[in-house]
């Protein structure tokens, strides 16, 4: 029933991409590749099976099975898809929770000029020493040699000689109650000639066009 619920709520707050206006709120639905969408943009869970480390297969059927699952026992190489199906079933459930915001200090185009004015923590973290090097910064100050291609009308890729960075905006809404828009973002990181991947979803906000976004909330604590 609750899962139900989530998805007839999601219904409500679906939109294709469109300039977002005050006292709205608005999902970026392509950027939920776990879900597929009928005509209706009325999201359902895509059943989903994942292998244990014994060859065992599991099948998932909705979110409330993905947060339940210990997924200490998954084959390695199914972790960070597992990972990324389960923050998929956070954010769809922090939106949810969301509601309309009164006003915005946030700009209508998502450009890469925004992109690079965010917190520079909201990239994953791997410690507390990346957490503590980028306080103070934006996503633009972390280098020199960064590349920053937009993707689409919400989320945009970042490339140095050593790492890729995926930053999407997966919704635009007020997730804290103070009448003031939020946003609801994933951002990802893979190495480009290791192994190395990670990923994480955030909330940020800003308060007044003088003051600088900062992050209200993560999935992913810092250690």
């Amino acid at each position: 029933m609750k899962i139900l619920i989530l998805f007839f709520s999601i219904q409500l707050l679906l939109a294709c991409g469109l300039p977002v206006h005050s006292e709205s709120r608005i999902i970026f639905k392509d950027a939920f590749s776990g879900f597929k969408m009928d005509k209706n943009a009325t999201p359902s869970f895509k059943k989903t099976n994942f292998k244990f480390e014994n060859g065992k297969n599991i099948q998932l059927d909705n979110c409330s099975q993905v947060l339940k699952l210990n997924h200490e026992n998954l084959a390695e190489y199914e972790v960070f898809r597992f990972r990324l199906v389960k923050l998929d079933c956070k954010a769809l459930d922090k939106i949810t929770r969301s509601d309309s915001f009164k006003k915005s200090y946030y700009p209508r185009s998502l450009n890469v000029t925004f992109f690079k004015k965010l917190p520079a923590a909201s990239v994953p973290l791997l410690s507390e020493h990346d957490y503590s090097d980028r306080q103070e910064k934006t996503l633009g100050d972390l280098g020199e040699n960064m590349q920053f291609y937009r993707e689409n009308n919400h989320s945009v890729k970042i490339v140095t000689p050593a790492d890729e960075y995926y930053i999407s905006v997966l919704a635009r809404a007020d997730f804290n109650n103070d009448g003031i828009e939020d946003l609801l973002i994933k951002s990802e990181w893979y190495a480009r000639h290791a192994h190395g991947k990670h990923a994480d979803i955030l909330i940020i906000t800003r308060k007044s066009d003088n003051l600088k976004s900062v992050i209200i909330w993560r999935a992913n604590k810092v250690e």
